[in-house]
């Protein structure tokens, strides 16, 4: 339960805005905006002119949520569901799919990782572990709670003007380790946040994803990727309410977001 903000209250947004050219693995379809209606290009009564446009993009465009129905493991999703009962050819994910997750209003915890280190962004390929959190919670008074969501700040979003470092580093990307994962499941988070594109850290060229099967298939937790956490961090908040609501699209696998912060 989220309680203690009031109008008033500090909003900071943890998105990025959404752009043609933006960072995008190849494995999805990248954003595309085309205007479709110019204003001018119609008149109603009145003088009303009006604008529309044309959008294609992936449910992982951009900053977004993954669905649980996002990975499977050995052909099953979480809870043991099989892939063949959980997607249909038309319609795309019949289980687990974005249009299930109810908006979140939960409590935040951000672990600020350049912070604790003393450094602007971590290095390429740089591994959070379950040592480091355990630090960075002494140090910085950190608890993590049942249905806490968990957002980890690496820095990285410094390098979001730069699509092809920022997915594919020559070193790799830092993110958080399956230790780290196993660490917050066990302390019962929601969620996991971080302000790269896949939350957690991946060597150059690399193809394994084992925080993504423990989180979605084997733990039922949520990936928040691609999150802007600078303006966050300059705050100095380590706890916050926490608010995302996905689009209530049927069938897919993720859903672009804007989660905001509320300090009191």
């Amino acid at each position: 339960m989220v309680t203690g903000f009031t109008i008033g209250s500090t909003v900071v947004d943890l998105s990025h805005p959404m752009t043609q050219g933006m960072p995008n693995f190849d494995s999805a379809p990248p954003y595309r905006m085309s205007p479709y209606y110019r204003l001018g290009d119609f008149e109603l009564p009145g003088g009303y002119w009006g604008c529309n446009e044309a959008l294609s993009m992936s449910g992982h465009s951009g900053t977004h949520l993954d669905a649980l129905g996002h990975v499977a493991q050995h052909g099953e999703l979480y809870g043991g569901v099989p892939v063949a009962e959980a997607q249909s050819g038309v319609d795309g994910l019949i289980v687990h799919d974005i249009e299930q997750v109810e908006p979140i209003v939960r409590h935040g915890v951000l672990f600020d990782i350049p912070r604790l280190l003393g450094v602007e962004t971590l290095d390429d390929g740089f591994g959070v572990d379950a040592a480091l959190l355990q630090r960075a919670a002494d140090e910085h008074g950190v608890t993590v709670r049942d249905g806490d969501c968990v957002l980890v700040r690496t820095g990285w979003q410094r390098h979001w003007s730069d699509p092809q470092h920022y997915i594919g580093a020559p070193g790799g990307v830092p993110g958080v380790t399956l230790s780290a994962a196993v660490w917050l499941a066990d302390r019962g988070a929601f969620l996991i946040g971080a302000d790269t594109g896949t939350v957690e850290v991946t060597a150059p060229g690399g193809l394994e994803l084992p925080v993504h099967l423990e989180a979605l298939t084997r733990r039922g937790i949520y990936l928040l990727e691609n999150m802007a956490l600078d303006d966050l961090a300059t705050t100095g908040a380590v706890e916050f309410a926490f608010i995302c609501t996905p689009l209530r699209l049927r069938g897919a696998s993720g859903s672009p977001v804007r989660p905001i912060a509320i300090l009191g």
